[in-house]
């Protein structure tokens, strides 16, 4: 039998070799393995019924989860529960909320004010995207973080089909929420990744910073109006991520949807935030990237969860 102290030293020894040698050979440590979390997504458009929702890897083609907001009469309205698979701590993710009209999605109309089906021809997707993922977090999707994955490089068109090029990094999510901030002269610390209360039937006008800020780029009318001569919602949100190219600069021919919106956010009395002089032109918006992005980062790292887009 081994049972003396030299041996039992020897053999801790051993095994303490062994496990650094792993280590120094690409073994992965319980905090670097891939793990499950449970999460949520509450796009808002005005509140999203029976949107499919998909939350890809920084690659941009790995699924770590999907699934559906509720519908009026179900128990999560406007919001679906994911468990993302799969998911590595620390890493970026991007969201994909898409309102098909062949899976009877609808949305809460802040002009009608009503809920109204997305029309047959007019199917519509909205991203976002996150430096990490914290289990229980609430991803939001909406017109904003919609700009900020155009800003950031990353489009609807090929997401979940094709890998990116360069994966998703924060630094990236941080220049895209920068650029949005700059081009609708926010403040350079508004989070707009921030966790929304979407508008409803029933709650037309919730509380929090950026739920009244969405309010108002939904129904300020300076243009993108429908048929009925009333501003368009889906229009307007595809417009402003249309005036952005797919290298994340802007198009000098359609930057006027960034200073028609930022001059109706300026005249609104009740918007919250100080709104100033947006930048609208590559050239201006490289000179105040650093400062800008810098101040995203803070706000984002420490975000303590409420829903003013603030801390």
């Amino acid at each position: 039998m081994f049972n003396s102290t030299p041996t039992r030293r020897f053999l801790l020894l051993i095994a303490a070799v062994s496990s650094l040698t792993l280590i120094a050979c690409g073994g992965k440590s319980s905090t670097t393995s891939l793990k499950n979390q449970a999460n949520s997504v509450t796009p808002a458009l005005g509140a999203n019924y029976n949107a499919d929702v998909y939350v890809y890897a920084a690659d941009g083609i790995t699924l770590l989860g999907q699934g559906k907001t509720g519908g009026l009469s179900d128990a999560n309205p406007g919001r679906s529960n994911i468990t993302l698979s799969g998911y590595t701590a620390g890493t970026p993710v991007i969201v994909k909320v898409v309102l098909d009209p062949a899976n009877n999605a609808s949305y809460y109309d802040e002009n009608q004010p009503t809920l109204v089906s997305v029309k047959p021809s007019a199917k519509f997707t909205m991203l976002s995207i996150l430096p990490s993922a914290t289990a229980g977090q609430d991803f939001s999707a909406n017109p904003l973080t919609n700009m900020a994955a155009k800003f950031a490089g990353i489009s609807a068109d090929n997401l979940g089909a094709t890998k990116l090029s360069t994966p998703l990094v924060a630094d990236k999510v941080y220049e895209g929420v920068a650029k949005t901030n700059l081009v609708l002269g926010l403040p350079t610390s508004t989070n707009i990744l921030a966790s929304i209360t979407p508008a409803t039937k029933d709650k037309p006008t919730p509380s929090g910073t950026l739920s009244n800020l969405l309010v108002v780029m939904a129904t300020t009318p300076i243009d993108q109006q429908n048929s009925a001569g009333s501003p368009d919602p889906i229009q307007r949100a595809l417009d402003l991520a249309n005036a952005i190219k797919s290298d994340g600069t802007i198009d000098a021919s359609k930057s006027s949807v960034f200073t028609n919106l930022n001059t109706a956010l300026l005249q609104d009395d009740n918007l919250g935030l100080s709104v100033v002089t947006p930048k609208t032109t590559n050239e201006d918006i490289q000179g105040a990237l650093g400062a800008a992005k810098d101040a995203a980062s803070k706000a984002i790292s420490s975000f303590t969860g409420s829903v003013t887009g603030g801390n």
